[in-house]
């Protein structure tokens, strides 16, 4: 699509959006990065194209679909800002992550990138179906990536067929579209999220040929129900929902390299009891030698105070995701995993390009509600993923930034720390401040994470 000869970089829209450069072109028209002087911040702007702008109707029905898409608010759905009416634009939330179409052609996602993409779009249809509305051309052309790595889709369909005077699936590949003639609109998009991942997975969209993929089962099963020809053999966006969950939740086992081969740990589980085995005899000869010194030295004393193993952890009254300087929200959906009493399961950080959160924030973390003001002794926080750095932070009444909350302790994550609190910490609220990642091995631009598996708080 040419671009409006009248606009190039430096024009002003609205007299306010300042335009940088023309990013790419869709079929309503360019799309262009500028910036907004009021807010000073980078916007994406989707024009319509000058052919189409003429036309009264469908200028107005493109700005209505705009604010349309403006009312559904999810963390999957690029928001929209602004519209203006000469020329016709929108103003979009920027990404700076790119596009997937970009990505995908280097090839494939690695499996649990695809996963957590996938999860991410089939929410963001969830939120689009619900209030009535549909996608309309969902296409890797569409699907942008944020700072962190997080998927969103641009929407600014119209479900009716044509309504621009464009067919709304002009951008999506073949093989993208259902066999059925005329399907319901919220059908042609859980279609187009099967191929969507299918694509991500394999590196290219489905072809109608049947051949087995080399993905785990179920997702293998998941994607050949989704896309097969009968309608009603294809799975609700809520299975497909539950069926990539704990695909997108973890590195799939061929999305890593071995960490230690099992050749090499057969011969270290000898060495490892001849080690265990001469300290714990050790051990046990200090042991006998220092009680009997004790018994001669001291009276008996009183039971000394449980330890924090020992002690019975507070009750969490809520946990909320804590992420001021990003868009509000940090994987919401799994925050209940740091304090469900199974360390098997965890809140993760998305993923971010370098160690200090890709240097567009100080840090994200957890925000805990216990009920009520509580002195505090000790925190403790375990985890999947060493090496993160947090602070603990505290206040008796919740804040919007960090700095609302006091710091009382400093961390390096293992798999299990006791952060003492000094003498006197009081609070209702605990900020779990997360300051730097750490690498968790996998082949991604966005590799710097944090995991957190449970946190447990304990009275003094």
């Amino acid at each position: 699509m040419a671009i409006p000869g009248a606009l190039a970089s430096g024009d002003l829209l609205g007299e306010r959006y300042a335009l940088k450069k023309a990013e790419w072109s869709s079929p309503l028209g360019p799309v262009w990065l500028a910036r907004d002087r009021v807010l000073d911040r980078p916007v994406l702007i989707q024009l319509l194209r000058d052919d189409l702008t003429q036309e009264h109707e469908t200028r107005k029905r493109f700005l209505k679909a705009a604010a349309q898409s403006a009312q559904t608010t999810h963390a999957a759905i690029l928001r929209v800002f602004d519209i203006g009416d000469e020329p016709a634009f929108v103003v979009l939330e920027h990404a700076s992550g790119g596009r997937l179409a970009d990505r995908l052609r280097s090839g494939p996602l690695r499996p649990a990138d695809g996963a957590r993409t996938a999860l991410a779009i089939a929410r963001g249809l969830e939120a689009l179906h619900e209030r009535g509305t549909a996608h309309g051309s969902l296409a890797p052309t569409n699907v942008l990536f944020d700072a962190e790595g997080r998927a969103k889709m641009l929407v600014l369909a119209d479900a009716a067929p044509g309504a621009y005077g464009v067919d709304p699936a002009a951008e999506q590949p073949q093989g993208y579209r259902p066999p059925e003639a005329d399907p319901l609109p919220a059908e042609a998009d859980r279609f187009a999220l099967a191929a969507l991942t299918y694509h991500m997975l394999t590196g290219s969209p489905p072809d109608g040929r049947s051949h087995r993929l080399t993905l785990p089962s179920a997702i293998d099963s998941l994607l050949r129900r989704a896309l097969s020809p009968e309608p009603a053999r294809r799975p609700s966006l809520d299975e497909f929902i539950g069926a990539l969950a704990p695909f997108a939740r973890v590195e799939l086992p061929e999305a890593r390299g071995p960490r230690f081969s099992a050749s090499e740990f057969r011969w270290l589980i000898p060495v490892v009891i001849i080690i265990a085995v001469a300290a714990l005899a050790g051990t046990i000869g200090v042991s006998v030698v220092q009680n009997v010194a004790r018994e001669r030295e001291t009276p008996a004393e009183t039971s000394p105070s449980p330890t924090t193993a020992e002690a019975q952890a507070l009750e969490v009254s809520d946990v909320v995701d804590f992420d001021p300087q990003g868009d509000g929200e940090e994987q919401s959906e799994d925050v209940g995993r740091a304090i469900d009493g199974d360390a098997r399961t965890v809140w993760r950080t998305t993923g971010y390009a370098s160690p200090d959160l890709g240097g567009i924030k100080e840090g994200v973390g957890l925000l805990f509600d216990l009920g009520k003001e509580v002195a505090l002794r000790s925190v403790r926080v375990q985890s999947t993923l060493e090496g993160w750095e947090a602070q603990i932070r505290v206040a008796d009444d919740a804040g919007d930034n960090a700095e609302d909350y006091a710091r009382v302790a400093t961390f390096t994550a293992t798999t299990e720390n006791d952060v003492p609190m000094s003498a006197g910490t009081s609070a209702r609220y605990v900020l779990l401040w997360i300051t730097a990642l750490t690498n968790d091995d996998a082949a991604s631009r966005y590799p710097w994470r944090a995991e957190v598996a449970e946190v447990e708080f304990f009275a003094a």
